[in-house]
């Protein structure tokens, strides 16, 4: 019997908290490998991401990102520059769309990698907590990463082809940048440079904005960062960063400048020119509810235990990025949820202070409420499973059947030998656990990372059945029969112009285009519920069809009447 850090007394046959080294290590594999492999481009984001890396793997022109043909203004090459190289990979290896993904899991390893560095200088070795014990002792660099990969809304992106992964490790870069500024001003100032250079170049100005603020910030609030080391800091960063910001956009103006003035207009500092929408703030705030669970109240309960403390750039940087990240989301009112990426790494590094400090009741609520959802939810993958493979129970049988008619199920060995060893390793670490304030993320992180793992493992056949856009992009190159031709394209998305051009190499012209309106095919994407758009003479309609199982997605392609064989 011996003393684990929180005083209590552990056999060792209990699961140590925190995590050691190995143990964590094989979490975050769980949590992030499964997903980045084995299955096609899915709509949407994934989709656009591999396309753009396929034409920039495909063609070689590597100054301008391009989706089907056409410029994509709406972020920096950078991510896709690291896509396209991963997809040089040998096809014998992995699968090109596999490969470009594998991007993905890089730049996440690399923001997690930032992320512990970054809570280790910022909490250091005198940093305590209500108990005494040192930040080393408590894990909190590893808090910091668990806290992160807990949160809901990271979880499906993370997996996604798409540059805002590229955007996340520049920012953890540069945090781990601010935590190093008072002692090691010159490497704080590569870090800050590099990362936020990082950052720009993959996304564009206007998500590092909220970082520089914190940055210039910082120093009116907290008496340590006026100091001779932290300026110097600064002025490294800002010397570091310089050409990051300069040198592809002036060889972009330098090739085309009508394209680095729509580029300036979507991502650069224009990008800002707008009033600020309560409309957008409201959606950012109600998103962020479950998007960044449990790392949200984590953080208020942090910033409610510091609000009597002197101010120290651990907790300010985070809060005023966080803040100011919050204000522009209400400024460039972008859709979706990918503009809430960045609030992640700020409200981890605020929370993972005082996962020690819980109170017992919230630390205990938290564990179990990860212990019952995700054991409940994996029971019901394995039901699921049952269900695909034998046909019992029947009603979910007869569910999976209607959601993706056709699919068969094929049964393999791997698959299921490694979900039956994830499902034991959560029982152990369920019982086995010591009894610490660490099971409240451990529970949450490791039951979020088991339920990824196994859905991946035992239904992404039937899942990349219905999301992949290959047969229908097959279908309808059969359908042009032989036209090599120009087609003209009406009301196609990028994900679907993209996963075209990727499967089978159909790129169209915008029906509205000069080009696009002399041209022979037409393809037009329509929604299934409502009525056909007939485009009248000259077009036959000589081919529809859809994804299965997509009951709004409607594909039909024409050709001129005169052009038919």
């Amino acid at each position: 019997m011996t003393d684990n850090p929180n005083g209590q007394k552990a056999s060792g046959a209990r699961i140590g908290l925190p995590l050691a080294r190995v143990p964590l290590l094989i979490l975050l594999a769980v949590w992030l490998l499964p997903g980045l492999v084995g299955h096609d481009p899915w709509k949407s984001d994934d989709a656009i991401g591999i396309g753009i890396a396929h034409q920039f793997a495909s063609h070689g022109d590597w100054l301008l990102p391009r989706l089907a043909g056409e410029y994509y203004p709406d972020d920096g090459p950078l991510f896709y520059w690291i896509a396209a190289a991963f997809a040089k990979l040998p096809g014998w290896l992995v699968a090109q769309h596999d490969a470009a993904r594998l991007a993905a899991g890089a730049c996440i390893v690399l923001t997690l990698i930032f992320l512990r560095l970054a809570g280790r200088a910022f909490y250091g070795s005198n940093s305590r907590d209500n108990a005494g014990n040192t930040a080393s002792e408590n894990g909190r660099g590893e808090n910091v990463v668990l806290l992160f990969i807990g949160c809901i809304g990271l979880l499906l992106h993370a997996h996604e082809t798409i540059s805002d992964t590229a955007l996340l490790a520049g920012l953890a870069c540069a945090y781990y940048g601010a935590a190093l500024a008072p002692l090691r001003p010159y490497a704080a100032g590569a870090a800050l440079g590099c990362g936020l250079g990082a950052a720009f170049l993959a996304t564009g100005f206007a998500p590092i904005v909220p970082f520089i603020i914190a940055l210039i910030a910082t120093p009116l609030l907290v008496p340590d960062w006026r100091s001779r080391n932290a300026l110097l800091a600064l002025g490294c960063g800002l010397a570091v960063l310089l050409p990051w910001l300069t040198l592809w956009p002036a060889l972009l103006h330098a090739r085309a400048p009508e394209l680095f003035a729509l580029w300036l207009q979507k991502s650069g500092p224009a990008a800002l020119a707008q009033a600020p929408s309560l409309a957008a703030a409201a959606y950012a705030l109600q998103t962020l509810a479950w998007f960044a669970w449990p790392a949200w109240p984590i953080a208020l309960w942090a910033l409610w235990l510091y609000r009597r403390k002197p101010a120290s750039a651990a907790v300010m940087l985070p809060l005023i990025a966080l803040i100011a990240g919050l204000g522009l989301v209400a400024i460039v009112r972008a859709p979706g949820e990918l503009q809430l990426l960045p609030l992640l790494p700020p409200l981890a590094l605020l929370g993972a202070q005082v996962l020690g400090d819980l109170r017992r009741g919230a630390a205990n609520s938290l564990a179990w409420f990860g212990a019952m959802t995700f054991s409940l939810l994996s029971g019901l993958i394995w039901l699921g499973y049952l269900a695909l493979h034998t046909g019992f129970p029947p009603r979910i049988a007869a569910n999976a059947a209607r959601l993706e008619p056709g699919f068969v199920a094929h049964f393999a060995w791997l698959p299921l030998v490694a979900a039956i060893a994830l499902t034991l390793g959560w029982i152990a670490l369920i019982l086995r656990s010591q009894r610490s304030p660490q099971r409240s993320i451990t529970f949450w992180t490791a039951g979020l990372a088991m339920f990824w793992a196994l859905t991946m493992l035992l239904w992404l056949p039937w899942i990349d059945y219905g999301k992949s856009y290959r047969p229908v992009a097959q279908a309808i190159k059969a359908g042009l029969r032989g036209n090599a031709g120009c087609i003209a394209s009406r009301g196609l998305g990028e994900a679907q112009r993209a996963a075209f051009d990727y499967h089978a190499e159909i790129v169209t012209e915008r029906s509205e285009t000069h080009v696009g309106r002399k041209c022979g095919m037409l393809l037009v994407q329509g929604n299934a519920r409502l009525p056909e758009e007939d485009p009248g003479a000259p077009w036959k309609r000589i081919w529809e069809g859809n994804r299965a199982g997509d009951r709004s997605e409607k594909f039909r392609l024409y050709a001129r009447e005169k052009a038919l064989p």
